[in-house]
């Protein structure tokens, strides 16, 4: 994760991948059986300087598939290399742990991740894969553009990165992705800009080149907003 800004996990829900349950109102089949799950996955995959995550919670959830009727957003894939969210998030990210329970005294030392957790829902994903950008390969300086901390923001608005297209740039992906596989990758690290420490994972999806006819193209996929809450480092953060 930190090296690169991803890493790939497994996960085995006791959840019916059905549409059904992906389009349930109020998510109740997703939030009572598959965020633990995943928040446990996250929880044991994901380092930080070694360190495990004290906390892990789950936040959000985006939902695609190929009915376009379903609601914004269901019937459609991104094209646009980017991170969900900017640096900035960090000047108020320990009042999500305060509403989550965390004494707000501890939740102000603590160092944060916010990562993403997307698998694909019931069936192998054999077109419009996610793709993550390798960020070994980014030049951070050059290509990564998001709000800093202590930028002005306007009140319940999320502010994501983007990213500047390099020749250099190194694209990954899982062919023919199954559904017990994870991506997990980092939307943002409360670390900042470190050498040697990734900052984004940013990610887009695109159409399979002599895709095989025979298979089908749309995707059903499933991906969860996970804040993973750290013990203070040597040099905590906030």
């Amino acid at each position: 994760m930190d090296d690169h800004g991803f890493c790939v996990a497994h996960v085995q829900t006791k959840m019916e991948e059905t549409l059904d349950n992906l389009f349930q109102p109020g998510e109740v089949e997703i939030r009572k059986t598959y965020w633990p799950e995943i928040a446990k996955v996250a929880q044991d995959a994901i380092k930080m300087d070694g360190r495990s995550a004290k906390y892990s919670f789950c936040l959000g959830t985006q939902k695609f598939c190929e009915d376009k009727s379903k609601g914004a957003f269901k019937g459609y894939y991104s094209r646009t290399a980017h991170a969900d969210f900017a640096p900035v998030v960090f000047d108020n990210a320990w009042k999500m742990l305060v509403k989550r329970g965390v004494p707000e005294d501890e939740a102000k030392r603590m160092d944060i991740m916010f990562v993403n957790a997307w698998k694909p829902f019931g069936r192998i994903v054999y077109d419009n894969p996610l793709t993550i950008l390798d960020w070994q390969s980014v030049n951070p300086t050059k290509d990564c553009h998001g709000l800093q901390r202590g930028s002005p923001i306007k009140k319940m608005s999320i502010y994501n990165t983007t990213v500047t297209y390099s020749p250099s740039h190194r694209w990954v992906y899982l062919s023919d992705m199954r559904p017990d596989e994870v991506w997990l990758f980092k939307q943002v690290d409360s670390r900042g800009r470190r050498s040697g420490v990734s900052e984004h994972g940013f990610h887009t999806s695109f159409r399979m080149p002599n895709h095989d006819t025979n298979k089908n193209r749309t995707r059903r996929s499933i991906a969860v907003r996970v804040l993973l809450a750290f013990e203070p480092g040597v040099k905590s953060s906030l």
